[in-house]
Order: C-alpha cells, then structure tokens, then sequence
C-alpha cells in the first residue's frame, strides 16, 4: 500500500498516515458526503454497533468533504468518539494513493464511494463497498462478518473475508 497523509478533520490531533493502520484491528469508513443521511447513518450505525460487539475495534471515517462539514456530526451526534480525516484537504498524491489503496475513487468525480475495511495489522481481512451508493454499507453485517472471521476457523474452513 502506498504512502498516503490524510489531515486530521475531527478528534483527530495528527493527520491519517498509514503507518496508523498497522497495529491492531482498525474500521476504515469511506464517506461520500457526510451531509447526506446514508453517510451520516453509517458514522452513527458503526459507532453504536461497533462498541456493542467489538469494543477494542478502532474506528476511521475518511470523508470526501471538507472538514466543517464534520460539524454536523458534532451538533447532532457529539457522542460519536472515532477520528474522522477530510480527503478534500489532502494533498494529490496522498488522495490518490488512499483512493487507489481502498479502491474507492469515483471516475471523473473527487466524491469517494462508501464502505467499510477492516485491516488487522495493516493487512485488509474484509471490505464492502455497497453497489448501490446511495445507500450506505451495511453496517451490522459487515460486523458479523468481521466477528466470524475473527473467531477463526469453524469445522476446519476460514469463511471468505469479502
């Protein structure tokens, strides 16, 4: 995976780096647009389901806005305690290279596509990207998912990790 430096758009004090992802087990979420109620649904869903199920599950949002477009978040739902980065603000290379990384880009649009990665030392064990963006990713599957494979093998076979 390429180098990538994303800047730190809420409760974030430094920006995204990828060496940031490589220890222990970390939910990148990819936000399109976060004034739009799927992208927010998705920040709130993966939050709340997350400490249900996987307390010690780290959790990024990688928008595509700007970063006072988090403020909606702050006003609405000051609860949520994950990190999140502004991809608008990042400079050409690290956007592409976090892009190309996740496989997120959107042709001819600096938009980004939903979704959720789950990287266990740096290494993706689950990812998905609804085909339909305008709707989020599913939230509550993807942690089920997550958690199975986690668990490990079950009757000799590791389920698929996408």
């Amino acid at each position: 995976m390429a180098e990538f430096v994303i800047p730190a758009a809420r409760l974030a004090s430094q920006p995204l780096m990828l060496c940031d992802l490589k220890e222990g087990l970390v939910v990148v979420s990819t936000l399109p647009n976060i004034e739009k109620h799927a992208c927010l649904a998705q920040i709130v869903e993966l939050e709340e389901r997350s400490h249900e199920t996987m307390p010690q599950l780290r959790i990024v949002h990688v928008s595509a806005d700007h970063e006072f477009h988090w403020r909606e978040v702050d006003r609405f739902h000051p609860n949520i305690q994950a990190a999140a980065y502004s991809l608008c603000c990042a400079d050409p290379v690290s956007r592409t290279s976090f892009v190309e990384a996740f496989g997120v880009g959107v042709e001819g649009h600096h938009r980004i596509a939903h979704g959720l990665f789950a990287l266990l030392d740096g290494v993706f064990i689950l990812a998905e990207i609804p085909e339909d963006q305008m709707k989020r990713a599913e939230v509550g599957t993807f942690l089920d998912r997550l958690v199975r494979l986690l668990a490990g093998p079950v009757g000799g076979c590791m389920g698929s990790a996408t």
